[in-house]
C-alpha cells in the first residue's frame, strides 16, 4: 500500500530532484568548459541539507581574458531586476527575484558559454509563473551532430565531478582548475 502524498510534500520532492539534477547538470558543463578555460570555484555561502549543492563559479579565463562570472551574473540580474520593479513588480518581489535569478542566470550563462565552442541541447524551460525568470533544463549535450551526453551520463557524472569537487573544496577556499585539469577531464572521458 502505497503512502499518498500531500500537495506541498509533492512540492518539496519536486524541488529536491529539479535542484539535484541543476547540480549535476553544473558539475558537467564545468567540466566541458574546463577544456577551454581555466575556472575557479568556491563553496556556496549556505549549505542545503536537503539537495546537493551548486559550486559557486567565482571566475572563467583562457590566460588572455578573465571574466569576473559572479559580478557579471550579477549585473545581468540587477538588470532583471531594474525591468521587473519598472513594470510594476514591487520591490520585495523583485529583490527575492534577484537572488533566485542568480542561480538561473549562472546556469544559463555556463550553458551559453559552451554554445559559443558548438555545443547544443535537447533542453525545455521551467515555467516561469507571473513572469518570472525561466529556466532552461537539458536532457542531452551534443556537438558537430553528435551525441555526447544522455540524461543518465549527466547524472552520473555529474554526480561524480560535483562529489570531487566538494572534496577539493573541503580543504581549500578557493579551488583554480587548470585548462584541461587532468582530474576533471577524467571524468568526461
Amino acid at each position: 500500500m502505497s503512502v499518498k502524498l500531500s500537495d506541498s510534500e509533492r512540492l518539496a520532492e519536486r524541488y529536491i530532484e529539479t535542484k539535484n539534477y541543476m547540480v549535476e547538470e553544473q558539475g558537467l558543463l564545468i567540466a566541458l568548459l574546463n577544456k577551454y578555460y581555466e575556472i575557479q570555484v568556491k563553496l556556496p555561502r549556505k549549505k542545503s541539507s536537503k539537495t546537493a549543492n551548486l559550486v559557486r563559479v567565482v571566475a572563467i579565463g583562457d590566460g588572455n581574458d578573465i571574466i569576473d562570472f559572479t559580478k557579471t551574473v550579477e549585473d545581468i540580474c540587477k538588470c532583471k531586476m531594474y525591468f521587473d520593479e519598472h513594470n510594476g513588480v514591487s520591490e520585495k518581489t523583485a529583490y527575492r527575484r534577484f537572488t533566485n535569478n542568480k542561480i538561473s542566470e549562472a546556469h544559463h550563462y555556463l550553458m551559453d558559454l559552451l554554445r559559443l565552442h558548438g555545443y547544443f541541447y535537447n533542453s525545455y524551460y521551467s515555467s516561469g509563473k507571473n513572469h518570472s525568470n525561466k529556466t532552461e533544463t537539458f536532457t542531452d549535450i551534443f556537438k558537430e551532430g553528435k551525441h555526447l551526453f544522455g540524461l543518465h551520463d549527466i547524472v552520473q557524472k555529474g554526480i561524480e565531478i560535483n562529489e570531487w569537487m566538494h572534496s577539493e573544496l573541503s580543504s581549500n577556499d578557493l579551488l583554480f582548475l587548470s585548462k584541461n585539469d587532468t582530474i576533471l577531464q577524467s571524468f568526461i572521458n
